[in-house]
């Protein structure tokens, strides 16, 4: 039987330059990554289904200019079958995933309307697949050392995600605007301050988002981090404590703390003062910078940009989510949104 994991007690605090270089290694194995052809070889099942599923539009008459609802059905039938008939790396991802993606979507169509839009296909889509690279085991990316593993969670997740979430794409009746709005949708989605570059070593892996996406980036940012605290964050730290240190959860917590607006902050501080103490115990905890996040003089941070201050009505967080509706009543309630920003070039 393999020996139990001895996770370390404290993260080491400055990365190594072998520790970046291995980052930026990485990195470029996810751009160079043929998701198409990991698909067909490990998961031929996802690939049928979609060219049957889009074929069978075709042969309905769907097309990019019919209706979003419609096409919406369309894709989250691809989405749906991907998360339902595909078995992920593990039992928390099982657990965990298969209701995020829905809930995430539930979350991103309600502040969109409560900030009085209406929640666009690429706003809908980025949603459901935003994370979807680390429910296949082919596409999932490889951990990193504790002191740079933020990096594959800010960088890699999410250009490996977007290449998937456009595989998925292949002969839908989406635009190629929308399909380069999916993708930088889910590219910045779990970085702290997407408005800033990321480089390492002097390399600029992702540039900071631009006002064009923010507004809908945020609302994407704000449904993501919100579902983790209502209904993913318990299981989430008894899963990773088994390998990895208080330092490290606390980070990766800290940080879906950042990713929402200030009004949601205080909710998830609530949310995670409320945890069992044997949950809560497994988290360094700073409970001076969990104060400062949601104080007046963060809340007042140049990090927090214009579309921040709409602060929606929302529900407040509670220990347990219902279950989130079917993909298919979700698509009956948005509309498009149409915009765009460069596409990177990479396989996908």
């Amino acid at each position: 039987p393999r020996t139990p994991m001895t996770p370390p007690k404290k993260m080491k605090g400055k990365a190594t330059s072998q520790e970046l270089k291995m980052v930026l290694h990485h990195f470029e194995i996810a751009l160079n990554k043929d998701i198409e052809e990991l698909l067909r070889t490990h998961e031929p099942h996802i690939v049928a289904y979609r060219e049957a599923r889009y074929r069978q539009a075709m042969q309905e008459g769907v097309t990019e200019s019919s209706d979003v609802a419609l096409r919406l059905r369309v894709v989250g039938d691809v989405v749906e079958h991907t998360f339902m008939r595909t078995e992920p790396p593990d039992e928390y991802t099982k657990k965990t995933d298969r209701k995020h993606f829905k809930e995430v979507a539930t979350w991103t169509a309600k502040f969109a309307k409560d900030k009085g839009a209406t929640a666009s296909l690429p706003l809908i889509y980025a949603a459901w697949c935003h994370d979807i690279e680390r429910f296949i085991v082919s596409t999932k990316c490889s951990y990193l050392p504790e002191a740079v593993d933020k990096y594959r969670k800010q960088v890699i997740h999410g250009v490996t995600s977007a290449k998937v979430a456009l595989c998925l794409l292949r002969g839908a009746p989406v635009t190629m605007s929308e399909k380069q709005r999916i993708y930088e949708l889910i590219l910045h989605h779990d970085i702290p301050h997407p408005r800033d570059d990321i480089s390492i070593l002097g390399q600029t892996l992702i540039r900071g988002a631009g006002d064009e996406l923010m507004y809908e980036l945020e609302i994407l940012m704000d449904a993501d981090a919100f579902a983790f605290f209502q209904s993913t964050i318990t299981y989430f730290i008894l899963f990773k404590s088994s390998k990895n240190s208080p330092d490290w959860i606390w980070e990766r917590v800290r940080n879906n703390v950042k990713r929402l607006r200030p009004a949601l902050r205080i909710k998830a501080a609530q949310c995670i003062r409320a945890l069992p103490s044997e949950v809560f115990g497994k988290m360094s905890v700073d409970e001076q910078e969990l104060a400062h996040l949601c104080s007046e003089s963060a809340l007042n941070s140049p990090c927090v940009s214009v579309a921040s201050s709409l602060t929606p009505s929302i529900t407040p967080i509670s220990p347990l989510m219902h279950s989130a509706p079917p993909i298919r009543n979700l698509a009956s309630n948005v509309a498009a949104f149409p915009s765009a920003t460069e596409l990177p070039p990479a396989k996908y």
